[in-house]
């Protein structure tokens, strides 16, 4: 089966800016409550955060994502797999 990308244009802008960075955009939303309305961080637990994605590709797309830099589900302790999985059941 041939694999093919999502193509969104209306990203380029967004996606731009986040090259520009050298910080993970999910970090510096951890980093940053006071911004959670301008983010779309929805809510925050001890070990996660809900976000809604800027730009989804269907309605209602949301990202939970552990407060703890990590690049790989592997890497999440029991306490973030855990607290992952209830949120992916409430939202």
């Amino acid at each position: 089966m041939e694999r093919k990308n999502l193509w969104a244009p209306w990203r380029i802008k967004y996606l731009k800016r986040l090259a520009k960075k050298s910080e993970c955009f999910i970090c510096h939303y951890r980093d940053h409550p006071e911004d959670d309305d301008e983010n779309f961080v929805l809510w925050r637990t001890k070990h996660c955060m809900v976000i809604f994605n800027r730009f989804p590709y269907n309605n209602g797309h949301l990202l939970i994502a552990p407060m703890r830099h990590t690049g790989n589900i592997d890497d999440t302790n029991d306490e973030e797999n855990l607290e992952l999985m209830k949120l992916i059941s409430q939202v």
